[in-house]
């Protein structure tokens, strides 16, 4: 049972052949990118709004481009 499950798994040089030297984010919703220009840092503390949307975005990305 094992073994199908390591069949199927890639290998980190498999992964890193699809993943950029370079992450460049995908583009953010205006409420966030007004916050990173106020400075407004303690709007992407733990239990807020802004930290959930930048990771989901963020995990989204990697996960529908790269597979990850």
């Amino acid at each position: 049972m094992n073994d199908q499950i390591l069949e199927k798994s890639s290998t980190k040089s498999e992964i890193n052949l699809t993943f950029p030297d370079q992450y460049i984010i995908p583009t953010l919703p205006n409420a966030l990118l007004e916050d990173i220009e106020a400075g407004a840092i303690h709007k992407f503390a733990p239990h807020h709004t802004n930290r959930q949307v930048l990771i989901d975005t963020i995990a989204h990305d990697l996960i529908n481009n790269f597979n990850i």
